[in-house]
């Protein structure tokens, strides 16, 4: 992650260079150095690494870096399109293989190009080569269209391969649901603002984001003013717009886990913002002195309280994690003293067994924080914040994500419409803490028929008697009541 977070610095300060920025100055260095220390630490990266595969998510970034860098090579290189296509085709190779780490790479590498063409018509002029839009348009637009086609033909070939039946590999969802029922567009927008900005009240990694829009913002206008120059502006309005656009494709608001373009515009804004400091000798003046100390402060500071929030949800995780051991130890030492565990098990439900550890990621109704919450949504939808309500008594307004989900809801829901699938993940789960013994049913026709006879039979959850159910040629465990 270090290594991805100072590849995309190195991209902003090769933008800043083209712009001829200084990006020598000490006092920048150590800007650079805490700009790094914004990304690595920002602590939406906790909901990241819980929910994905972490070398993937690294090398995902480090990718999309790459990709960009190859863009911005090619957009400033004067020799001829075709002597210089190969930067091109690296960037476009990059980033496929960047969006088969995980396809939200794209938003990525779409925000970091913007924040590039940002700096470059803030600080460049019309004489430097990335100052021209349609050059920007047209080869960013070109590396996108490639990339989704190219992911479309690989999966494409994968699902016929592996005979992966169930996977879905289009972009219906795009001109489908959204378009097609009433209000789900514009409750999707709402969505949107309430996660990515509304939450900035209580959720830390949304507050950074939120300052620093409001920073590239507040430099737009004073762009315009200065400049008569509007793109900067079009900049950040295309950053909202396309984060739109992905929550379309996916048919609902952008999760959290999603968001890996959190770092990257806040390490952009905090570059931004020392660039204007220190691209030119500062006078010494008492007031420059203590601006210049209070902004490597806020920054150093920025960067301590994040990892505090990062190591709280990443203690969190393995608390969820020990708890979902226990109790899945405690469900085989059953299995094998009271049942016959040579037949197939089938498992249904999955609930929160202990809510005191998803406490932290929930805020009392009671709070100031929630009636701030309540000032900013109410006249928009006043049941808009309904939709992230805790769905269990007593904890409050739940404003996380993977932190409020136990580790067997997590395996559970992915998995829903794929029950076979489904239930393979906590045989996994068993063998991974040293249980071989038990096997899964592999036909969905059986795994309709365990949840007929959950529900007549009114199966209570664990811990309760009578949770564990076997029938002639199965076992079914109920995990949670059938009716939850």
């Amino acid at each position: 992650m270090f290594i991805a977070a100072l590849f995309w610095v190195s991209n902003f300060n090769i933008v800043f260079s083209q712009c001829k920025r200084n990006v020598e100055n000490k006092c920048y260095l150590v800007t650079s150095l805490i700009a790094v220390s914004l990304f690595v630490s920002n602590s939406i990266i906790s909901e990241i690494f819980v929910y994905y595969i972490h070398n993937g998510i690294c090398l995902g970034y480090c990718l999309c870096a790459l990709a960009v860098y190859e863009l911005i090579v090619f957009l400033s290189d004067d020799q001829k399109v075709w002597k210089k296509v190969h930067y091109i085709i690296l960037s476009i190779i990059f980033l496929i293989v960047s969006v088969g780490c995980y396809e939200t790479m794209l938003e990525c590498f779409v925000i970091g190009a913007l924040l590039c063409f940002f700096i470059t018509h803030t600080f460049g002029s019309k004489e430097n080569r990335l100052y021209s839009f349609f050059s920007w348009v047209v080869s960013g637009a070109l590396v996108c269209f490639i990339t989704v086609l190219a992911r479309t033909v690989i999966l494409f070939i994968l699902k016929k391969v592996y005979s992966l039946e169930s996977m879905s590999i289009g972009y219906n969802k795009l001109f489908g649901d959204c378009f097609s029922e009433r209000g789900y567009l514009s409750m999707l927008i709402k969505k949107i603002y309430m996660k990515y900005y509304v939450h900035s009240v209580v959720y830390l990694p949304i507050t950074i984001y939120v300052i620093a829009i409001i920073i590239l913002f507040f430099v737009s206008i004073c762009t315009i003013i200065k400049k008569r120059d509007f793109f900067p502006l079009a900049s950040l309005i295309g950053i909202a717009l396309f984060q739109i656009l992905m929550s379309i494709v996916a048919g609902r608001a952008e999760a959290y886990h999603s968001a890996q373009f959190l770092p990257v515009v806040s390490m952009a804004a905090y570059l931004v913002v020392g660039n204007t400091f220190f691209s030119t000798p500062p006078p010494h003046s008492k007031f420059n002195n203590v601006a210049v100390a209070s902004f490597l402060t806020i920054g150093i500071i920025s960067c301590i309280l994040q990892s505090i929030d990062m190591n709280k949800w990443f203690i969190q995780d393995y608390k969820k994690s020990e708890e979902t051991k226990q109790i899945m130890t405690e469900v085989a030492e059953e299995l094998l003293d009271n049942y016959d565990y040579s037949k197939p098990v089938v498992i249904e439900g999955a609930t929160l067994f202990n809510p005191e550890l998803y406490a932290e990621a929930c805020i009392p109704f009671s709070s100031w924080k929630y009636r701030i919450i309540c000032y900013l949504t109410n006249p928009i939808d006043i049941h808009l914040k309904e939709k992230f309500n805790a769905n269990y008594a007593g904890l409050g307004y739940a404003y996380a994500e993977s932190p409020t989900l136990s580790v067997l809801t997590w395996a559970h829901n992915p998995f829903e419409n794929a029950s076979p699938v489904k239930n393979q993940q906590y045989i996994n789960y068993w063998k991974m803490i040293g249980y071989n013994q038990f096997s899964y049913i592999e036909t969905d026709e059986i795994m309709n028929e365990a949840s007929e006879i959950r529900k007549e039979k009114c199966l209570p959850g664990y811990p309760n008697d009578g949770y564990i159910y076997e029938t002639d040629d199965y076992i079914i465990i109920s995990l949670s009541p059938y009716d939850n």
